[in-house]
Formats: C-alpha cells, structure tokens, sequence
C-alpha cells in the first residue's frame, strides 16, 4: 500500500504499532479541539464517550481545559473516569450540575458533539449548558436542526468539525504530497498527528484484536450499544 508524505507520520520507537493505529482519530479529535478554538483555562463538553469522543475527551484533559464528559452509557462514563477524566456523567441533570460547579454556573465555552443521529434536541440542550456566545461543534453524524431563538439568546456560533483538518479531501493535498505553508496553515491533517509524549491512554482502548480472517466477528462488536471501544485488525 502506497500512503502520501502529507499523510505519513515516523512513529516514534517508544510508541506501539498497536497505540499508532489509532493517530488518524487522534487527529480528527484534536481538530474538533482546534475548530472549538478554546484558550488556556477555557472548558469543553464532550458528548458522546465512544473511542474517538473519549480520544477528544482525553486530549483535551491533557491540554488542561476544564473537561466533561457526557453519555448515557453507564460503562463508557466510568471508563472514561478510569482514563482520568473525573467530570463524567450518564445523566443530564448530573452533568449540569457538574458543569455549573466546574464554571461557576456561566456555562461552558465549547460543547463537542461527538455522537449521532437525530441532533434536534441535543443541539438545544447544548444551547443551554454553553455560556454566552459559547460555540457547539458537531463533530459527529448529527443532524443539525435546532431552535433558533435558543441560538440568538446566546449568540452562539455553531461549527463543522472535518476530519482531521486541512488538506482533508484535497487532491493536491492528499494524491498529489503540496503540503500547505506552515506559516500560513500551521496545524494540517499531518500536523495534527500527535502521539509521542504518552498524556493520554490509549492501549487501554484496545478492545480486541483480530486476526484478518475474523473481520466478520470484529465488527460485529458494533452492531449494538456494548463496552467496545476500539478494534484492530492484524494481517
């Protein structure tokens, strides 16, 4: 398999193979991080726990935000707590209470919505626990209908989060190795690509490992809500 420069990062020799197979969602958590554009001190909510929510959750604990976490899964709660993460909630009226403790009730600056589906009523909530002119950014499969008059109390700016940054799904970019100016484009889909100083726990992620030939059987860890967190596949 031939993979672009701009797409290439050394995995440095104290990092695992098994660790470094997950640096793609790495990127895509730390530019949902970059698109919320938080400053030191400023706090996020991350909704949502799967893999690459409790990737975004971590890195941004790392990155010493204020951070919570919010899913209705009991398990993914905990083991997001497992991972440091102390603010982690399975139910609404936890979290804002947690979150009016951790901001001194203004609200959060940025809610990441990591999960899927139909979006209306989360996309209103999240309204709620922002503070003034606060930002939501959709970062995951989300529908994105939601009350305009809950937006305009806040003036709040609602964001895309693409991929793992810029240079994603541009030919020359990505096909064709021209790498942006890093003056001008300082974090890229490659730039973003950050493993090496261990902050975040990724092994314990690792759900399973699965020989090529019991594909089948690795996915179907993901057909229902389950403790699955993350598969690799080994050939």
């Amino acid at each position: 398999m031939s993979v672009p420069v701009n797409l290439t990062a050394i995995v440095p020799e104290h990092v695992s193979p098994e660790e470094a197979a997950f640096a793609g969602l790495g990127a895509i958590a730390i530019h949902a991080l970059r698109t919320a554009d938080l400053r030191f001190g400023e706090s996020a909510v991350v909704v949502g726990l799967g893999i690459l929510e409790n990737i975004t959750a971590q890195i941004a604990a790392a990155a010493t935000y204020p951070t919570l976490g919010y899913d209705l899964n009991t398990e993914r709660v905990a083991f997001l707590k497992q991972c440091g993460v102390s603010r982690s909630y399975d139910k609404q009226e936890d979290l804002e209470a947690g979150l009016a403790e951790a901001t001194g009730g203004s609200g959060a600056d940025s809610v990441l919505l990591c999960a899927s589906g139909n979006g209306e009523e989360l996309m209103n909530s999240s309204f709620n626990w922002i503070r003034d002119r606060g930002k939501v950014v959709v970062v995951g499969d989300l529908t994105t209908e939601f009350s305009r008059g809950k937006m305009f109390g806040k003036e709040a700016q609602v964001l895309i989060s693409r991929a793992g940054g810029p240079g994603r799904y541009d030919a020359q970019y990505e096909r064709d190795n021209i790498d942006y100016p890093l003056g001008y484009v300082r974090w890229t889909e490659g730039r973003n690509t950050l493993l090496a100083e261990k902050r975040i726990h990724i092994r314990s992620l690792i759900s399973g490992i699965y020989p090529i030939d019991r594909v089948k059987e690795a996915y179907e860890g993901y057909l229902t809500p389950s403790t699955t967190m993350g598969t690799l596949i080994r050939y």
